[in-house]
Parts: structure tokens; C-alpha cells; sequence
């Protein structure tokens, strides 16, 4: 049973790979995100029209997020495109932990206090640091620097 096939065919090519159920769902929740589109620029254009600010509540409910998944995402809009693009080329921006990560550097930049980018823990009586973690990727940190690095040599 093992004939030969010819290129292009195949020997279960009269069954469909899908079925209809199957594109009825498809078809729903493409309808579902349109909507959710549609309510969200009908919100956004009713906020610039009366002159007031989004808030991060009603854009955390059109846009299906938590508060702070929405605050996270506001963060971003402070580190340069270059940046994030770099990020998201090396694949260090995988999961939503990562948007809460880049998130903490831009505070990080924006503030200057190493409390975004590191956790402390003391001990109770002499204060002194028990344990540090990175609340940012080393990885993440090493390609800020190399990005500063860069600008900073072709600005010469």
C-alpha cells in the first residue's frame, strides 16, 4: 500500500479540512472582535470630543485586560519604538509577565529608582538585604545598554 503519489495529490483530498461548524465559529468570534473594536474607537472619540482622558478602567473592560495590564501597556509608550522592537525581535517579549517587566524598566527610566528593576527582601533586625531578585530580565537590561550604547557611538 505504499503506491507512489504524484506531486499535489493526496489520498484523503476529497475530504474538506474544515467543516462548517467550524467556520461558524470562526465567523462568530471574528464578530465578537469587531465589536469589541468598534465600542472601543466609538469610546476613544467620545473622550477627545468632550476633551477628557481615557480611563484606565473603562479601557480595561473594551479591551477585555485588567487595570494594570492597561497601565502596563501605557508604560510602554515611554521606552523608544527601537526598543520595543528589539525586544520583541529576540523574542524576549513572550508572555504578559514580559509586558509587566517592560513596564517596570520604563518606571525604572522615568523615576531612577532601582526598586523597579530589583526586589529587596531584609531581615527583620539588622535591615541588612536577605535576597535580591530581578524583577527585569538580565537579558532585557543588557539590551537597554547595548541600544544606549549604540545611539550614544553613531551620535558621535
Amino acid at each position: 500500500m505504499t503506491d507512489k503519489l504524484v506531486p499535489g495529490d493526496h489520498p484523503h483530498q476529497d475530504q474538506p479540512n474544515w467543516t462548517p461548524e467550524e467556520q461558524e465559529e470562526l465567523d462568530r468570534i471574528q464578530a465578537e472582535a469587531d465589536a469589541q473594536t468598534e465600542a472601543l474607537v466609538a469610546y476613544v472619540e467620545e473622550c477627545r470630543r468632550d476633551g477628557k482622558r481615557p480611563t484606565d478602567t473603562e479601557l480595561a473592560k473594551l479591551l477585555g485586560h485588567s487595570r494594570k495590564e492597561v497601565r502596563d501597556m501605557r508604560e510602554l509608550s515611554n521606552l523608544p519604538k527601537e526598543f520595543l522592537d528589539l525586544c520583541f525581535k529576540t523574542d524576549l517579549v513572550h508572555s504578559r509577565g514580559m509586558i509587566t517587566q517592560l513596564a517596570r524598566l520604563s518606571r525604572y527610566l522615568a523615576t531612577g529608582k532601582i526598586s523597579h528593576l530589583v526586589e529587596r527582601e531584609c531581615c527583620p533586625h539588622c535591615g541588612g538585604t536577605l535576597r535580591a531578585r530581578h524583577r527585569v530580565p538580565r537579558e532585557m537590561l543588557e539590551l537597554w545598554d547595548a541600544l544606549v550604547d549604540y545611539e550614544e557611538k553613531s551620535s558621535l
